[in-house]
């Protein structure tokens, strides 16, 4: 499920930054992009991330930085060498009888005053990046569990949407079989009036509108569907419902091609492009859930 999240902790002189950011995936792909000191410990982070998603391509950016620039550098003085210029200016001093000034680039052209930087140990750098962490991942899974809730909503209004079309051909096909012995009688008064035989065997007739209505008879994948859909809203409320709701939306369109291919009628199967066009919505979201 898409969603983004960041946090910044603080400890003495130094922040570290979180930047998490997902987008849907049918797999979970987890991409860490860490500074050296937290190069050991991309297994537990990893792990960490692991624990708030199972499904999704996630980038995770983890940065430590100084809070300011001069903070991290440390003054070094070389005494040998401070010592060694102090006699020779007093030497020249009373060599020209006047007082020589030092600048401090001078200094440092001759290396008498250098500056180190100054690193954070790999202890601190792990616990600021793990606080860091998590309040990046808890703010993550806040707008995850936004969004989840306006797509469970539109899933709820998509299945209500394809029930009702499977409940009208439920009515509109409930009457396929007198039809067809209606139609049938027709063809063969049609017939007859055309031929020297004038009799019709009934026997005949109802076996074969009973052979239609078995053939044609669509009344389980309906009651199939039926089910289906009212198991979406058990499997909506369970833990990591994607992969199920997915399976079971295969399942529906399987039955309602099955219906498609039983009935003949035209207006039946403008009802079945109906019902496929929401299921087909319906598994396009889904990709979005774990």
């Amino acid at each position: 499920m898409t969603g983004c999240g960041t946090a910044q902790t603080t400890w003495e002189q130094w922040s570290c930054s979180v930047d998490i950011r997902s987008v849907n995936s049918r797999f979970l792909e987890i991409n860490l992009h860490l500074p050296t000191p937290l190069q050991e410990q991309e297994r537990a982070l990893r792990q960490t991330i692991q624990s708030y998603a199972k499904r999704g391509r996630i980038d995770c950016y983890i940065c430590i930085n100084p809070l300011e620039q001069t903070a991290t550098k440390i003054m070094q003085v070389n005494t040998v060498a401070a010592e060694k210029l102090k006699s020779d200016l007093t030497k020249l001093e009373a060599i020209l009888g006047q007082n020589i000034q030092v600048r401090w680039n001078d200094l440092k052209q001759q290396q008498i005053i250098t500056y180190e930087e100054q690193t954070l140990g790999k202890e601190q750098s792990q616990e600021l990046a793990k606080e860091a962490l998590e309040q990046a991942l808890a703010g993550w899974n806040t707008m995850r569990q936004h969004e989840g809730k306006m797509l469970l909503k539109s899933l709820q209004q998509h299945l209500a949407t394809a029930n009702t079309h499977v409940q009208t051909i439920k009515e509109v096909t409930k009457n396929l079989p007198q039809l067809y012995l209606e139609k049938l009688e027709k063809n063969l008064q049609t017939l007859l009036a055309n031929s020297q035989n004038t009799h019709i065997d009934t026997r005949l007739l109802a076996q074969e509108v009973a052979l239609f209505a078995e053939k044609k008879d669509i009344s389980e994948e309906l009651e199939r569907l039926e089910a289906h859909f009212h198991h979406f809203d058990s499997i909506f409320q369970a833990a990591e419902s994607g992969k199920q709701a997915s399976f079971l939306t295969q399942e529906c369109l399987r039955e309602i091609n099955t219906v498609s291919s039983k009935t003949p009628s035209a207006e039946v199967s403008k009802l079945v492009v109906a019902v496929k066009s929401e299921l087909e919505k319906i598994k396009e979201q889904l990709s979005n859930i774990e």
